[in-house]
């Protein structure tokens, strides 16, 4: 039986390779952030932060929101609050349909960088696996994850357990 030290060296250790191999990959194509050139557009699964708001339309005003199962939607004004507190499900569904989100609450830590290739990370680009958000450097990352989303889960619990 392996020991609990054991499973977590290995991990880190496949994290930490994972993410230097695609360091290296992403040094050879001297990437700025356009991926168009291995095959992902500049749009392809994007995600981004919720900006407006799924009753009116309207711009969010982040001091108004509603927090339910661990997800967070903004409103537009005090009377959007309603709607979205007796209707959750619909406008976090509403969210997802747009890409916009809505916002996973409940992590007391805040990721800095990238799974992906360690860079700083863009708070408007993430893709959600397991509930949770990832957040990425660029476009490309987002699809990377998206293939392997057991890999980078592990590379994120690693990193979780270390800042903790």
């Amino acid at each position: 039986m392996l020991s609990i030290k054991t499973v977590i060296m290995g991990t880190l250790i496949l994290g930490i390779t994972i993410l230097g191999l695609n360091v290296f990959a992403h040094q050879q194509h001297q990437c700025s952030g356009d991926h168009s050139s291995h095959g992902h557009s500049n749009t392809e699964h994007k995600h981004t932060a919720q900006k407006t708001c799924t009753v009116m339309g309207g711009q969010i005003n982040e001091d108004l929101l509603i927090d339910q199962d661990g997800e967070r939607i903004y409103v537009c004004c005090a009377g959007c609050l309603g709607e979205v507190e007796g209707n959750f499900e619909k406008h976090s569904s509403k969210l997802r349909e747009t890409n916009q989100g809505p916002e996973v609450v409940g992590s007391d830590i805040e990721q800095k960088t990238c799974p992906v290739m360690g860079g700083k990370i863009n708070k408007d680009l993430y893709t959600e696996i397991d509930g949770r958000k990832i957040y990425v450097c660029c476009p490309g990352c987002i699809g990377q994850i998206e293939k392997n989303p057991e890999i980078y889960l592990s590379v994120m619990e690693s990193v979780d357990s270390e800042e903790k």
